[in-house]
């Protein structure tokens, strides 16, 4: 059984206890492995361990003869990836074919197809397919699998391989000597040698990868409307009365029995570890609540921790920033923003603030609380700073909400749009004019837009939004430069104030009534139009032309600027902004934890080609983005 990974996709509820002991359906994934595979015979056991291996090798030593089974454990000091922990682990084996389990996975199956296909065929591995779930990456022709990289699941006869093997001895010599290898090696090693590795898939089963948190809450609703592992409506019922009375719960919510709920709470497709705690009265909504966390109040879309399993130095933080017990407090880790910062949500009966992790990879994060400081003091509304460390590299700030400016327009008219478009132009304008107060206060900002500047951000767009697409035909780089360049001298002569750089929706947030600005560790010298062009091109909220061209319209008013002039340079703002953001969406689109922001990139190459549209030459660039969009 494979236990030695990281479980980064479950991260941080992995900081609290490894993978495998996670619970489903208040039961750990370990011990529904291990009694399924005693119900198929087998008695001897072998678990590889690394991370997390202390909680894993207490729980095995208690439960292990209880379920009928002797346990072995192999700690590796470096993990060794599946392929190494086999080949760690050969002292294990006999002549006889063996089990190979991924310790994560929630399965209920009948093993006799993968026996029967190995005596049938003489495989050196029988591995378990489906075609239902999954990135359906392997390809597999009459049952066997012919590459495990390459399929998708829009092209017939690809599959996912869920995480179960059976594997006859010889595939042992098959395992590089590498010092770390994965098992898929092995099998392609075999294949090259004329040995075929065969996929079965087994009607009427049941497999679940509970891989991240969607994964998990999904896998635990979708148990139940099977009715897998005796589950049902009535037995959740009864469950739930026995262990919460007074709680209205549905039967899509998992509470364990060590959990305590407050009565009158309401917890609607939910789960609540053991040892977690909530108090009444509180509405739980598909969260996690993970084990020792104690909440309350409303939660909605969470994942619950104590903060000390986070970090064990966040319970001093708190208390020498914000003068609470740490004991009170729980945390709510936040989505990736891309820019090398890590946002957890620390909530206590006081209120909440936000904890920022930040790295140096992007040296301007350095910047954040300075910036915050200047602006603070001179009355642009920003997060207050309540605490910093730069030798760890972490801050706390004051907690503004979830409600930026784009979700803050979803529900609003068109008139209410653009009135709040107008506050936020205002408070753009008085950004803008901190300019010599930067200057006099010796602000430490970011390299000034300039030629340097324009081109790096030509090259961000030209590496991840055109060298990745292979069906661009080759473009002639001399004059697409020579269009960049010329976007480029009509920036470079424009008056510089003090710009945010980043001016959009999800970087404003509202409270009160008061729209506050965030992600302002990139300011620097350069053209207002630049955050003009930020705001109202914004791929985010896509404002319709009218509305932009009334903004556009307000804001020369309140600045003085002559309106035709200004429309075109404002184009040749927003193309230069957009280039950059194209650039920026296809960068974090091939990174796996933010992967959903290449959703944006095909619609700002469309508003990219409808700009160039209205400008003159260019010719290059126009051809170029017809072909990306």
């Amino acid at each position: 059984m494979l236990a030695a990974g990281f479980g980064f996709r479950l991260d941080p509820l992995t900081r609290c206890l490894p993978k495998p002991l996670v619970p489903f359906w208040n039961e750990p994934v370990l011990k529904r492995l291990l009694r399924q595979l005693h119900a198929w015979g087998v008695r001897d056991v072998l678990i590889n361990l690394h991370h997390h291996p202390g909680p894993l090798y207490d729980f095995i030593r208690t439960h292990a003869g209880r379920l009928g089974l002797q346990v072995a454990c192999s700690f590796e000091p470096e993990i060794a990836g599946t392929g190494g922990a086999l080949r760690h682990a050969a002292w294990f084996f006999d002549n006889n074919p063996f089990w190979i389990v991924n310790g994560d996975i929630v399965m209920d199956l009948d093993p006799h197809p993968f026996l029967s296909c190995m005596a049938r065929h003489a495989a050196p591995a029988v591995l378990w397919m489906t075609d239902q779930a999954g990135p359906r990456t392997v390809q597999v022709e009459q049952g066997i699998i012919r590459r495990f990289r390459g399929g998708s699941p829009d092209q017939p006869g690809s599959f996912t391989f869920c995480g179960l093997h059976l594997v006859a001895p010889e595939i042992l010599a098959c395992i590089p000597h590498a010092s770390f290898s994965s098992i898929i090696t092995a099998y392609e090693n075999a294949m090259s040698a004329g040995r075929p590795v065969r996929g079965v898939c087994v009607p009427g089963s049941f497999w679940a990868d509970i891989g991240n948190p969607g994964q998990y809450r999904t896998a635990h609703i979708q148990a139940l409307q099977e009715q897998r592992f005796n589950l049902s409506i009535q037995a959740v019922r009864r469950h739930l009365a026995k262990t919460c009375p007074g709680v209205l719960a549905d039967t899509a919510s998992a509470i364990h029995p060590g959990a305590r709920v407050g009565q009158g709470s309401i917890v609607q497709r939910s789960i609540i570890m053991d040892q977690a705690r909530v108090s009444a009265p509180s509405r739980i909504i598909d969260s996690m609540l993970a084990p020792g966390v104690h909440v309350r109040g409303t939660l909605k879309g969470v994942m619950a921790l104590p903060v000390q399993a986070m970090n064990p130095a966040w319970p001093d933080q708190i208390r020498r920033g914000l003068h609470v017990n740490p004991d009170r407090c729980w945390a709510e880790p936040l989505d990736l923003r891309g820019s090398a910062r890590v946002f957890t949500r620390i909530r206590s009966p006081r209120g909440s603030v936000i904890h920022v992790q930040y790295s140096l990879e992007r040296p301007e994060n350095a910047r954040f609380v300075p910036n915050a400081r200047f602006l603070y003091r001179h009355g642009i509304p920003v997060p207050r700073i309540r605490w910093h460390d730069p030798a760890s590299r972490e801050l706390l700030m004051e907690d503004l909400g979830r409600n930026d400016l784009l979700t803050h327009i979803q529900s609003k008219g068109m008139r209410a749009v653009e009135s709040a478009y107008r506050q936020v132009i205002d408070g753009m304008i008085r950004l803008h004019r901190l300019a010599k107060a930067a200057r006099s206060e010796h602000l430490d900002l970011c390299p000034a837009f300039t030629s340097t500047l324009y081109r790096w951000e030509h090259d961000l767009f030209l590496t991840h939004a055109v060298a990745t697409r292979p069906d661009i035909p080759r473009i002639d780089r001399t004059s697409l430069r020579r269009d960049l360049n010329a976007i480029m001298r009509r920036l470079v002569v424009q008056p510089r104030v003090l710009v945010h750089r980043d001016f959009q929706s999800t970087n404003l947030l509202i409270r009160n009534h008061r729209i506050y600005l965030i992600d302002f560790q990139g300011m620097r010298m350069g053209p207002a139009l630049y955050d003009l062009a930020s705001l109202l091109e914004d791929p985010y909220a896509r404002l319709p032309e009218t509305l932009k061209t009334a903004l556009l319209t307000y804001w020369c008013e309140q600045t003085a600027q002559a309106g035709d002039t200004a429309e075109t340079a404002y184009r040749y703002a927003a193309v230069q902004r957009l280039l950059q953001a194209a650039g920026a969406y296809g960068r974090l689109g091939a990174m796996p934890g933010t992967r959903r922001f290449g959703e944006f990139l095909p619609p700002t190459l469309l508003r990219i080609g409808e700009l160039l549209s209205t400008l003159p030459a260019l010719n290059a660039l126009k051809t170029l983005i017809r072909r990306l969009a």
